[in-house]
């Protein structure tokens, strides 16, 4: 009969390296210089081109890029530079970018009165999201009124100011803790808190990643002229590093198997887990254990092994091989006088 012994539990508090998680950079929006038309100036056409994209940049989840970004990348200060009379152009001043979206335009001016149309362009769809054309006076006042109301009917991504219309519905996305990655569908389109407008009326799959948290998804529908609103809570992921003296114990988790020691587990933070651990040699361990932070779980076995010796040969061969089951270091005096054990199948 197998001699087994009682293991140790020890849990070890060490540090665990961070598992890492490659987060993607967020789509870059490009705001080009307008076209002028009329009696509209250079300064008059930086200044509102400057007021709008500060608009913009307060508004928008996305990578907004300012102008020395922008001039920077391209080589050239000029106004020229980022200045687009054409979509083919716009279209080249994208690629050096890398933009996502181009929002360019005209813009003129006749006494007081201005007139501005926009385009919103995206480089990877090769559509226009975003058609649009304001007339307001050239006043302070009016004008910045003006440029928040463009801000907030421009398809530029997670938009704060968007809101819902008679064809498009509105998502407002929120988690616990923030700086979620958000993918709707299977598009990435930022990190909560976010709020994304001109969403057709459907049904749409949601997934929240953050490192360090279990992922989550669900779905929502969302309906046009109305305002959708979503709250995820993430619980926290650790790892827990699960060795044995000796390896090769098998783990098991709440009586599902894991795997043979060693082993990395991830589990949920602050939730009760109960461990189990198997060896041949050894009687099972079991313990309900929780964790709030990456750790090592060592179960030390003693350090006494159990091995077969074979002796025997020629006649005693064929008459079958004699088995002694040697223990080193264990058992009682009483237990070494008496005599070793049988080996198993024998009386």
């Amino acid at each position: 009969m197998k001699m087994k012994y009682l293991a140790i539990l020890n849990l070890i508090l060490l540090p665990f390296p961070l598992h890492s998680q490659t987060m993607p950079q967020l789509p870059k929006v490009a705001l080009l210089n307008f076209q002028m038309r009329g009696e509209m100036s250079d300064f008059e056409t930086d200044m509102l081109v400057e007021k709008l994209r500060q608009e913009i940049i307060h508004a928008a989840s996305w990578h907004v890029l300012n102008k020395n970004e922008m001039t920077t990348i391209l080589g050239d200060s000029l106004p020229n530079a980022i200045r687009a009379a054409n979509l083919k152009e716009a279209q080249k001043i994208g690629n050096a970018l890398d933009a996502a979206l181009l929002v360019y335009g005209v813009i003129a001016r006749q006494d007081s009165l201005c007139g501005w149309r926009l385009l919103v362009y995206d480089t990877r769809s090769k559509r226009n999201r975003t058609s649009l054309t304001k007339r307001f006076t050239l006043q302070d006042t009016v004008a910045n009124a003006v440029l928040q109301d463009i801000t907030a009917q421009l398809d530029i991504g997670p938009n704060s100011c968007v809101t819902a219309n008679d064809s498009t519905g509105v998502l407002k996305i929120v988690s616990e803790p923030d700086s979620c990655l958000v993918t709707l569908g299977n598009e990435f389109i930022g990190y909560t808190p976010l709020q994304l407008g001109f969403l057709p009326e459907k049904t749409y799959e949601l997934q929240f990643t953050k490192a360090h948290y279990k992922s989550s998804r669900g779905v929502v529908t969302v309906k046009k002229a109305k305002t959708q609103e979503v709250r995820m809570l993430l619980r926290k992921e650790v790892r827990i590093f699960v060795q044995s003296e000796p390896s090769g114990a098998m783990i098991y988790v709440n009586d599902a198997p894991i795997g043979l020691s060693p082993q990395t587990i991830r589990a949920t933070a602050n939730l009760p887990y109960n461990f189990r651990f198997s060896h041949p040699d050894f009687d099972d361990v079991q313990k309900q254990l929780t964790f709030s932070d990456d750790k090592t779980l060592t179960v030390q076995f003693p350090n006494k092994t159990k091995r077969w010796i074979y002796i025997g040969g020629g006649v005693a061969a064929t008459m079958g091989t004699l088995y002694y089951l040697v223990y080193h270091g264990t058992g009682s005096e009483e237990e070494r006088i008496a005599g070793l054990p049988a080996p198993p199948g024998r009386p």
